[in-house]
């Protein structure tokens, strides 16, 4: 039994955001072979040289989410979500353990059907094409990229063994995708996402890594259009998927406990990494992520001095997660996260505001789910009659591997009397391609 428990527990570990998608976390934890192929005889070890965990490394290459598959990601996205396509666990691997044959060797190829869990050199991406059609007479369709990444990454320092360290070397170029017109040529829109160099797999799944990253904060969701991300500001920035920062960031997640802390430059722009008037900050991310349940909590600090005005400011948040699948009830996931932001300027008045989050995720097969959101804002809670409103009714759909599909409605409304108007709406569809 201890056995089973450790393995699943690795099937939880998630994120989205390309980019995350925390949904997965949640709703993977059915069955053993959803992460590598079927664990039949295979050793349990000690949970701090354990590699079963309920946090974004397991899917990821980053440990907080986004961006380039480990093996088990990259094993989950096309054994368990695909209607259709070559899935890695054919007879060829499933076989000599069903015969009770010798189980594979932990680190190796073989335990996630021939995918090569830590190559010298790796190469991924992810498109997203998308349309938006508004239902505003003054409104426009558009049809644009909103997002191009290539993720390449290189191991100089790379042993065959497991927990003792490992050096990661990481690129994100990326592509900005917009309905506007604020960008010189085709060329401008190019950029560097993320940079860094990880020292990792080391015992209790610590690491640290220094570079251009996004700091630990909160549901990394794929889709940065949230309030939670895009109406909730950073210093200048929303903290979205380009609200990346240059620093050193530790942490470690034994099983299911997780810790992220990191100190940071936010400069603004990724061609301009280090520039002192774009202030300082520290975030800190942690939590458990359990088999039925999550439950974490995220605070992040920021400082900035530029053309003498002094701006401070503290957000600080919680997210949590249920899981009714698991509990065998129905096929129902819930994700939820709720935040405060603290903003003082030594030339005005300091304002707090609220943001919430809340989606429902519904099972209807692995590859096809349907969701419903609700995103909240209240932009300042000592006025009245300035909260923000949106619901989502979304289809997601992935039928062959490497390619899913989602379609969304949008509604958004301000006042109470407002909320049944559909001149705010919009219908998005979103083709999403990734290696």
């Amino acid at each position: 039994m201890t056995r089973v428990l450790a393995v699943l527990a690795l099937l939880l570990a998630g994120a989205a955001p390309a980019l995350a998608l925390p949904q997965f976390a949640v709703r993977s934890a059915k069955a053993c072979d959803t992460c590598h192929v079927q664990p039949v005889d295979w050793e349990d070890p000690s949970i701090d040289l354990r590699k079963c965990s309920l946090n974004c490394n397991t899917c990821h290459v980053s440990p907080t989410g986004g961006g380039m598959r480990t093996a088990a990601g990259a094993y989950y996205g096309r054994q368990v979500l695909p209607t259709w396509g070559t899935r890695p666990a054919d007879e060829a691997y499933r076989a000599p353990k069903l015969a009770g044959g010798t189980a594979p060797a932990a680190g190796t190829a073989a335990r996630y059907g021939g995918i090569e869990p830590n190559p010298t050199f790796q190469a991924g991406g992810d498109l997203r094409l998308m349309g938006d059609f508004p239902l505003g007479e003054d409104e426009e369709n558009a049809f644009f990229p909103m997002q191009a990444d290539l993720y390449l990454a290189a191991r100089p320092y790379n042993p065959a063994t497991l927990n003792g360290g490992r050096l990661t070397l990481l690129v994100n170029t990326g592509f900005r995708g917009s309905r506007e017109e604020q960008f010189d040529d085709t060329w401008d829109r190019f950029f560097v996402r993320e940079a860094w160099a990880m020292y990792h797999d080391l015992p209790n799944q610590a690491y640290v890594r220094a570079g251009r990253f996004l700091p630990p904060f909160g549901w990394r969701l794929d889709d940065h259009t949230a309030f939670i991300r895009q109406e909730t500001g950073f210093v200048g920035r929303p903290l979205d998927h380009e609200r990346q920062v240059t620093g050193v960031e530790v942490g470690f997640n034994p099983n299911r406990a997780y810790f992220h802390l990191a100190a940071f430059n936010a400069a603004d722009d990724w061609d301009d990494p280090v520039e002192p008037d774009d202030g300082y900050g520290a975030a800190l991310s942690a939590g458990w992520r359990d088999l039925v349940w999550h439950l974490g909590a995220s605070l992040l600090y920021g400082s900035r001095d530029r053309d003498d005005q002094k701006l401070d400011q503290i957000l600080g948040g919680v997210q949590w997660a249920l899981s009714l699948q698991a509990l065998g009830w129905a096929p129902l996931i819930y994700l939820g996260e709720y935040d405060v932001d603290h903003v003082s300027h030594d030339e005005r008045e300091a304002v707090t505001s609220l943001v919430a989050f809340h989606e429902l995720d519904w099972i209807l097969h692995e590859s096809l789910v349907a969701r419903l959101r609700y995103d909240w804002r209240d932009a300042d809670v000592d006025f009245a009659f300035d909260s923000r409103h949106q619901g989502v009714l979304g289809l997601e759909w992935h039928p062959y591997t490497f390619v899913d599909l989602n379609l969304q409605y949008r509604h958004r409304w301000t006042n109470h009397e407002d909320r049944f108007e559909t001149e705010a709406d919009e219908i998005l569809f979103i083709l999403h391609g990734w290696l």
